[in-house]
């Protein structure tokens, strides 16, 4: 027993030792290390601050940009109707949505059947009605004629009777030839009358048939203009948005055959801040960008203004319309306009890279300082005076000092409070270049 209990000592006395031996071995490669360890290089600069490039700050010339959003639409955009009802007879192969189509294509051809027929029964019921006016042109001469002859032996009757009656009594006339002149000269005053009545009652007969050739004239033009509207074509050029007929469909008067969407003019209405009113005008520049992953840009002009503000929204809309590029802005498409007013004023402008969080760093006696910075809008612009080429650029409120020297590229190396050595910007440089980074 008391020989083992000498063995478990002795082992561990052996253990602490060999420990022991680690700790100083672990001591000894530590202080080689730090020894060895590689030093800092020293600063070129004087005082060891780190560079920081600065730009100076003065007013520049700002030109507000207005930003609005809108949808566009096509400016020539024709539902094509049926003007007339009937069965689609025939429609080209060519009709379908998404095709090219030139003004006065056919789109569909209807069963003008009825149309024709139609037509056809008018066309001979105006033949009758002329025929008549021509019979009516005839009895009016004949009756005219015997009105005037009616008339002369009418005259001669009452002289003869006149004769009679003065000479009765005297020369052997007896009452017996007066009568018979009265009788005479009564017959002749009757045919005249009778003449007189058949000529008064052509001129009505053939206002009424003058009247109703009108009507047919109406009913035959109509008749035509069917026969014309069963081709329907296209009224004006562009692409097939959507048809919407089938051969052997009863279509009905104004019912929609097809939708054709011309892409040379395309406008966008933009609703933009109803302080905007005052800094526009026609013919003004504006650009619109796509909203979404696809960033594309198209070039137009103010061609409208509303003439009313919305009062609900607090915006007037602008219509801008789009000029034609390779890439047409597609009708439909919600977009993003930038309008840049046309009156300028001096204010302080800052790069957007160099304002972070609200706030811009400022260099003062070598020594950085922060500034609260109060943004009033964001232009997108270059400012050829300044050496620097950025063109997203924020507008502030903030009341700054001239020629501030401004940090461009913040880092977690330049705080507020430390020192550093500003270096002014000398050439053109763009977010990101690392020039006068600290």
């Amino acid at each position: 027993m008391k020989h083992h209990r000498s063995f478990g000592i002795l082992s561990f006395v052996t253990r602490a030792f060999v420990c022991l031996i680690l700790v100083a071995a672990a001591i000894g490669v530590a202080g080689w290390l730090y020894d060895t360890r590689s030093q800092p290089t020293a600063s070129d600069d004087a005082g060891g601050a780190p560079r920081a490039g600065v730009l100076a700050l003065t007013p520049l010339p700002v030109r507000r940009q207005w930003v609005g959003y809108g949808t566009a639409a096509a400016m020539d955009t024709v539902d094509v109707p049926a003007e007339v009802g009937a069965i689609v007879a025939e429609r080209p192969a060519v009709i379908e949505p998404g095709r090219p189509i030139a003004a006065g294509d056919v789109i569909a051809r209807l069963d003008a059947d009825d149309f024709i027929s139609q037509r056809d029964m008018i066309t001979q019921r105006v033949a009758s009605i002329d025929a008549q006016l021509r019979q009516l042109e005839f009895e009016l001469t004949s009756w005219t004629q015997r009105r005037d002859l009616a008339r002369e032996a009418m005259e001669i009757a009452r002289r003869i009777y006149e004769r009679y009656r003065d000479a009765r009594g005297s020369s052997g006339v007896i009452d017996l030839e007066v009568d018979r002149a009265e009788d005479t000269l009564k017959a002749k005053e009757q045919a005249w009358v009778s003449a007189t009545e058949e000529v008064a009652k052509i001129e009505p007969r053939r206002q009424r048939l003058a009247a109703e050739r009108s009507g047919l004239d109406v009913e035959l033009a109509m008749a035509r203009n069917n026969i014309r509207r069963s081709v329907i074509v296209a009224p004006i050029s562009g692409v097939l948005q959507e048809v919407d007929i089938e051969v052997g469909e009863n279509l009905v008067p104004g019912s929609r055959v097809a939708r054709i969407v011309n892409l040379d003019r395309v406008e966008v209405p933009l609703r933009l801040p109803a302080a905007a009113r005052v800094d526009l005008a026609l013919g003004d520049q504006a650009s619109i960008r796509s909203v979404g992953r696809d960033q594309r840009e198209w070039r137009g002009v103010i061609a409208r203004i509303a003439p009313a503000d919305d009062e609900r929204t607090r915006t007037v809309t602008v219509y801008v319309e789009i000029e034609s590029t390779d890439v047409p802005l597609a009708p439909g498409r919600f977009v993003e306009g930038v309008i840049t007013g046309r009156h300028s004023e001096a204010r302080f402008a800052l790069p957007r890279r160099a304002v972070e969080r609200d706030r811009a760093l400022f260099v003062e006696d070598g020594i950085v300082r922060a500034i609260a910075i109060e943004v009033d809008y964001h232009v997108r612009a270059t400012f050829p005076e300044l050496p620097v080429d950025d063109d997203e650029w924020v507008v502030v409120n903030t009341t700054l000092p001239d020629e501030m020297l401004l940090i461009l590229n913040p880092t977690s190396a330049v705080r507020p409070g430390a020192a550093v050595t500003p270096v002014r910007i000398e050439r053109a440089a763009r977010s990101g270049d690392g020039e006068g980074a600290s």
